[in-house]
């Protein structure tokens, strides 16, 4: 298995969308950052990172975790300008993120927040599925489960990677 590539057996491939959202604060609508890595076939087949604007003061305790000011977003898009590009490579696809319950309710919120048209998306969290299928990973945070299943470091608070 490389990093790019999961087969589950017997021919068996993964299609979905891995998402991940930055906050500016502690406010779930106050997005600053989206990134969403498409699979196919148990490989990237595409990827979009944005910054965005999401029109709200950015918390120091936010900022040391991502290193996103509210300088590197004053021209950045607001949500609903990406929203239509987003949508366009999720399509039917279901959504995996590391604590999804943070990413989707970031999603609902931003959907409410601007005022645009709420989708059923199906989802997957890998903290659940890591929790499942790795108990004896010395954690379930996104470091130590990828530490664990040996795949190569990423900056995990970079929605990008």
């Amino acid at each position: 298995m490389d990093a790019y590539t999961w087969d589950g057996g017997a021919g068996m491939s993964l299609d979905f969308v891995a998402i991940d959202f930055e906050t500016a604060n502690s406010e779930w609508g106050s997005a600053c950052a989206v990134g969403l890595t498409v699979i196919r076939g148990g490989r990237v087949a595409d990827s979009y990172y944005t910054l965005l604007n999401p029109h709200c003061a950015f918390s120091p305790q936010c900022i040391r975790i991502h290193g996103i000011h509210e300088s590197d977003v004053v021209d950045a898009p607001t949500f609903p300008e990406v929203w239509g590009e987003m949508y366009e490579r999720i399509g039917t696809l279901p959504l995996v993120a590391h604590n999804a319950s943070f990413d989707m309710a970031v999603l609902e919120r931003l959907f409410a927040l601007w005022h645009v048209e709420p989708v059923t998306i199906r989802y997957a969290c890998t903290v659940r599925l890591s929790r499942a299928l790795c108990p004896d990973a010395p954690s379930h945070r996104l470091p130590a489960v990828s530490a664990y299943l040996r795949l190569p470091r990423f900056a995990h608070h970079n929605a990008a990677d």
